[in-house]
């Protein structure tokens, strides 16, 4: 009998009371299914279990025929054809999900069945041959469905909610139903979708509970028989915080009855007697060691997820801060819960888990509130202390409370890593400690050079610190500058009288700003950003630094390579720290601007300036916008000059969402110069018009303006200005703090419109003209925007008002005509100018036209000369007619005292003389006359 062919039967009315035939039908589809259900046939299925349900208050025979039916189910699923996966998974899901109804206390076998089904179905490995046995009445090949579509079938079934009421209601009668669904529960809940199901049933809340009530059962029948329970219990509450939605979890398990189950399993798995709120004297076995430690991991996954739970009311935070202090101080009230460890890695681990739990807290007022008034704080300033071996016969093996080498390295970098967020909160308990003090010590004993060789087997030792103290010295920065970011005033001064700077700048020198190794970079960053904090607001330490030559330390962090920015080492990182020190440390003191200004500190930026990404070129123009309050800076800057070697590189701008992947490259064409160096003010005609380019401002060939109302208006304005909503603060002022016009605008009034060299091109001259009028702009466009402002909003000015913002504005207009008409005037001038020489060259090129004919026409003449006798004879008739013109002596030829130059009888074509030039005759010049020869000797 097919599976339809039963539900049809159990589902008619005629036959309702025709129990024998029920059986033989169930017991038929039994019979033939004993091998698997077709895919085919689940459809019917989900019809007849809840069919089978209905009768089963009337029928108790039907228990029985369930629990064979779900039987059946635990076998996977078989298929006839490739495609029955994708036409029938549906049907699968909701055959599954026809199970949850079975799921009633009032027959806890078949509850216990339906939750082994769903384990075997969602568990049960693929087996070597997929094929199985027949049906007797079918011919082709069955298969198996596998593990990962089964797994499917129960995820989108979401049988797991309807598991997960179950917890709701009081299984303490029925232990193996009990200890059934929390198996069942632990495995569905490592999936997402699983997660989500059991958090949809509420069953969240419930599981803290639960989990003090396994304890308090298991401890009153004197045997560990909860254990399993309790872990799988801790197991599923586990996979809920790492895969459930942080607002389910926060509505289920931030309520103070879940946080205090919670705190109450804790203490009772340390043996601690919360009735009498002391400790009891049992040893813990490893088992319970394991178990606290994991729900120490829940703990701290709970606080992440929920990090305002009720953790100081239940009293949940001062018992991890007592068990993370207890074992360094000893001063502790005897009902406070203490943790003496031994060498066991358990409580190793227990140790490393307090101190990581104890980060998440650091970020609570309320917290740090409590943790002032707990001994925390000393407990970790315990373990900043040098790392010394155990064999070297000191009393600091007594000390080391019996960890390894290993351990006590692994819990001291967890400590330095928990004081790096923690030191600059409790300013009074971390200066009563000596904190600096301490970590100065560290800090110098890291920095000394001594055969110490680290283990570095902690996660915080970081990539290339094992055999060394760099990781150490890493965290002892990370906590200074914690303690130095809070602007403590006394802990500061208290830091400087130590001597911390000569450490920093001596580490600085040794270290190389080339190095590739992340934590080399990192921790020469944080020392940078160390040394500016400390030098911020005390012009007694920038001398000391002066003093100590730091400023040249400083300077020669400047001088990092551009190419190293794009390898993501940090070194773009390391470089903005040093201009921050540079920023903090030089600018503002005398002495320290006039150590700078020796090491060519102003020669160093403007190159940075230059060659640098353009996210960092605002930061750089600021600096020289500071530095340059001291006049003894702007001979520097007018003096700079690029580098020689061909063009020179301004790097991709990038602005928003817009990128540029063109690399521009000012070559001595595009700065403006001929042979000349480029100078400042070229760099910054150049900056400011990429800067416009980048802003989308209005320009013509991208210098001229090209609306005289909106002459300094960015894209971003115009876009903003088409909105309904309009921004509540204003456009016009915000742009001056957005982009680096009004740093290029200070800088060029610093340097004086007046010292603009003759040699810079037209390009930059009519730029520095719209520069030096930037101010004036930018007050009529604020002025612009707040009559727009006052019209929109239907405010109408006094006649005066009125007045004096026409007037206002009719001068901007004025204004802004004028700078279009000196920039128009000076590129006419300069095509005028191209226009001259141009005619200067094409008369030069006349010119030599008629040189080449005039040589060409006296070449000729000789020619002739030297081949005509008649030629020659006229040529010296006219000489002497010349010679004898050019005489004071008409009859010279015929006087006495008159002797000839020539010798009689001479044969010769050349001019009479007591020497003769001869000249060979050019090719190009015969040519014409061979060819001619040649004509004539063929015509002959």
């Amino acid at each position: 009998m097919s599976v339809g062919s039963a539900v049809k039967l159990l589902t008619d009315p005629h036959i309702s009371d025709v129990s024998d035939r029920h059986e033989h039908a169930i017991n038929r589809v039994i019979e033939q299914n004993t091998k698997g259900f077709l895919m085919s046939d689940l459809s019917e299925l989900a019809q007849l279990i809840p069919a089978c349900y209905e009768i089963l208050d009337s029928w108790p025979l039907m228990n029985e025929m369930l629990i064979e039916l779900t039987k059946l189910c635990a076998i996977p699923f078989l298929k006839e054809k490739a495609s029955d996966e994708k036409n029938y998974t549906q049907h699968a899901a909701k055959c599954v999900q026809s199970m949850g109804k079975l799921l009633d206390l009032s027959y806890p076998d078949l509850c216990i069945s339906v939750c082994n089904t769903i384990h075997e179905i969602y568990t049960l490995e693929d087996s070597l041959s997929e094929s199985a046995d027949h049906h007797l009445d079918s011919k082709p090949p069955q298969r198996k469905l596998k593990r990962s579509v089964r797994r499917e079938i129960v995820e989108r079934s979401h049988i797991a909610k309807q598991i997960g009421l179950l917890l709701e209601e009081d299984l303490s009668s029925t232990s193996h139903l009990f200890s059934c669904v929390l198996e069942v529960l632990s495995i569905l809940s490592g999936s997402v979708s699983g997660t989500e199901s059991i958090l949809s049933a509420g069953s969240g809340g419930r599981l803290p509970l639960l989990m003090l009530e396994l304890i308090d059962w298991g401890r009153g029948n004197q045997g560990p028989g909860t254990a399993v329970e309790f872990n799988q219990a801790m197991e599923i509450l586990w996979n809920l915080l790492e895969n459930g939605s942080r607002h389910e979890i926060q509505s289920q398990l931030s309520s103070m009855e879940c946080v205090d189950s919670l705190h109450r399993c804790l203490l009772k798995l340390l043996n601690y007697d919360v009735s009498i709120g002391a400790p009891t004297p049992h040893t813990l076995s490893i088992s319970t060691r394991e178990l606290r430690n994991d729900l120490l991991v829940i703990l701290s996954l709970h606080v992440q997820h929920c990090p305002n739970s009720p953790y100081i009311e239940t009293g949940l935070l001062q018992t991890l801060i007592m068990l993370s202090s207890s074992p360094e101080i000893h001063e502790q009230p005897t009902s406070a819960a203490r943790f003496i460890p031994d060498n066991s890695h358990e409580d190793f681990e227990f140790k490393k888990l307090l101190l990581n739990i104890l980060h998440s807290f650091l970020d609570i007022p309320a917290a740090i509130l409590l943790l002032s008034h707990l001994p925390l704080l000393p407990s970790l300033l315990y373990y900043v202390t040098p790392v010394q071996p155990a064999s070297s016969g000191t009393s600091r093996s007594v000390h080391r409370l019996s960890w390894s080498s290993e351990q006590w390295e692994e819990i001291q970098l967890q400590s330095l890593s928990v004081l790096s967020h923690l030191a600059g909160k409790l300013p009074e308990q971390y200066h009563a400690c000596q904190g600096n003090a301490r970590l100065l010590g560290m800090l110098d004993w890291c920095l000394c050079e001594d055969d110490h060789m680290s283990y570095g087997t902690s996660i915080l030792s970081q990539p290339g610190s094992r055999g060394s103290k760099r990781a150490q010295l890493f965290l002892c920065l990370r906590a200074l500058l914690n303690v130095s970011s809070h602007q403590h005033e006394q802990l500061n001064q208290e830091l400087l009288d130590l001597g911390v700077l000569s450490l920093l700048i001596s580490f600085l020198d040794a270290m190389d700003p080339t190095s590739t190794d992340g934590l080399d970079i990192d921790t020469m960053s944080d020392t940078l950003l160390l040394i500016s904090l400390l030098c911020e607001a005390d012009d007694r330490a920038k001398e000391l630094l002066g003093n100590i030559g730091g400023i040249q330390v400083l300077t020669n962090y400047l001088l990092i390579s551009d190419s190293l920015f794009s390898a993501g080492l940090g070194h773009h990182k390391l470089f903005l720290h040093a201009l921050d020190a540079i920023w903090t440390c030089v600018v503002g003191c005398s002495a320290n601007e006039e150590l700078f200004l020796m090491q060519e500190g102003v020669f160093v930026l403007v190159d940075c300036l230059l060659t640098h990404p353009i996210s960092m070129k605002s930061v750089i123009l600021g600096v020289l916008v500071d530095l340059s309050d001291d006049a003894r800076c702007i001979p520097h800057l007018q003096a700079w000059q690029a580098r020689e070697g061909g063009k020179q590189k301004i790097d991709t701008l990038q602005r928003g969402s817009e990128s540029m992947s063109d690399t521009l490259q000012l070559s001595s064409k595009s700065l403006g110069r001929n042979d000349t160096a480029v100078g400042i003010w070229s760099l910054l005609a150049e900056l400011w018009r990429r800067e416009e380019s980048a802003l989308n401002v209005a320009r013509k060939d991208g210098i001229i303006i090209a609306d005289v109302n909106e002459a300094l208006t960015t894209g971003l304005q115009r876009e903003m200005r088409e909105q309904p909503e309009q921004p509540l603060h204003s456009l016009c002022v915000m742009d001056v703090a957005d982009n680096m016009r009004a740093k290029i605008y200070s800088l060029c009034s610093r340097l004086d419109f007046r010292s603009v060299p003759d040699s810079i091109s037209v390009e930059d001259r009519a730029t520095i003209v719209l520069i030096e009028r930037y101010m004036d702009i930018k007050t009529g466009e604020i002025w612009r925007e707040i009559a727009s402002e006052l019209e929109s909003e239907g405010t109408r000015p006094v006649a005066y008002d009125r007045e004096g913002i026409a007037e206002i504005l009719s001068i901007h207009k004025i204004k802004c005509e004028q700078i279009l008409k000196m920039q128009t005037d000076l590129f006419e001038i300069r095509n005028q100018d191209a226009l001259q020489e141009e005619q200067y060259y094409y008369q030069t090129i006349h010119s030599d036209h008629l040189m080449e004919q005039m040589k060409q026409a006296e070449f000729d003449e000789y020619l002739e000369r030297t081949s005509n006798y008649i030629a020659l004879r006229d040529a010296k008739e006219r000489q002497r007619a010349k010679i004898s013109a050019s005489r004071t002596e008409r009859d010279f030829v015929a006087s006495e005292i008159y002797h000839g130059t020539c010798m009689d009888n001479l044969s010769t074509t050349v001019f009479c003389g007591r020497s003769v030039k001869l000249e060979s005759s050019k090719p190009m010049r015969l040519q014409p006359i061979l060819l001619a020869d040649n004509s004539s000797i063929e015509s002959v």
